[in-house]
């Protein structure tokens, strides 16, 4: 069988072999040495059935499986029934891992952006490390009370940073909610090319948040809005083959970290706003 996911090592001939970025991955957060440990747990999760929990699970089965014609459809290995009965265990487990958030949309993409590249195991515990590293559940909870935050930074950082485009986007009144939220949902895999998630991976998990940041502000400064009016924020997200440009100049844009961590540590989610002394 030729393989049909990433082509990171010249070696791996087969699907749900672990590439070499999907294991440095996982040991920045965990002791790769307990691997088949962490299989073992992962094995167990995704065998969770919760008797008082049925409407609950059904719920979750429902919306992952709906979400899976819609997850990478132009890449071979999410169409062929392997790929897709993997993500599908994968997205359930995700579920089962933090009942209280469960399955939302958005994950899909991120989950399948990490099983391009290794076995379920293993994107299983790198989404975990995202999850925890990132705080996701902020953003996933009921009405993503999180969300707020990660917004409310990324329009300051515009205005601070890129004013002649926030004016555009006042102008022409366009949220920054229309473009962040899905964005933000899936960790921006839903608008980064697959081939090219691996090179944003480690920096995400190494310097959280703060990379995040600097990629969609490096996407907004070089995407080329030539109209006004509705048509403006079509323009903007549609243009998504800037991206893969904008990796590496997301590395070389100076943020000031002690202000956003300030910031991030600052957020005051009931009142949806930052609260600093």
């Amino acid at each position: 069988m030729n393989r049909t996911q990433c082509k990171c090592d010249e070696n791996l001939k087969k699907d749900f072999e672990n590439c070499s970025q999907s294991l440095e991955w996982l040991k920045i957060h965990y002791d790769i040495k307990k691997l088949d440990n962490m299989r073992n747990d992962y094995q167990q999760l995704c065998k969770i059935e919760i008797a008082d929990q049925q409407q609950w699970i059904t719920k979750q089965r429902k919306q992952i499986e709906r979400d899976l014609m819609r997850t990478f459809p132009n890449e071979p290995f999410f169409q062929q029934k392997q790929g897709k009965e993997a993500l599908q265990r994968l997205l359930y487990t995700i579920a089962i891992y933090d009942m209280g958030v469960g399955y939302v949309q958005g994950m899909n993409f991120l989950a399948g952006a990490l099983l391009y590249h290794s076995e379920e195991c293993v994107a299983f515990w790198n989404y975990v490390t995202l999850y925890e590293r990132l705080q996701l559940r902020d953003i996933y909870l009921e009405n993503l009370p999180g969300l707020s935050k990660h917004i409310q930074i990324v329009q300051l950082l515009c205005m601070s940073q890129q004013r002649k485009l926030y004016d555009l986007f006042l102008k022409n009144n366009v949220q920054f909610e229309n473009f962040c939220i899905p964005w933000f949902l899936s960790m921006l895999a839903m608008v980064i090319p697959i081939r090219s998630y691996n090179l944003v991976m480690k920096p995400m998990i190494l310097s959280r948040w703060i990379f995040i940041y600097k990629l969609i502000l490096s996407y907004l400064q070089n995407c080329e809005l030539n109209c006004e009016g509705p048509e403006l924020l079509m323009e903007l997200t549609s243009q998504t083959h800037k991206w893969n440009q904008c990796i590496p100049l997301a590395h070389n844009l100076n943020l000031d970290k002690k202000f956003i961590d300030l910031m991030l540590e600052s957020f005051d989610q009931d009142k949806q706003t930052f609260l600093i002394k």
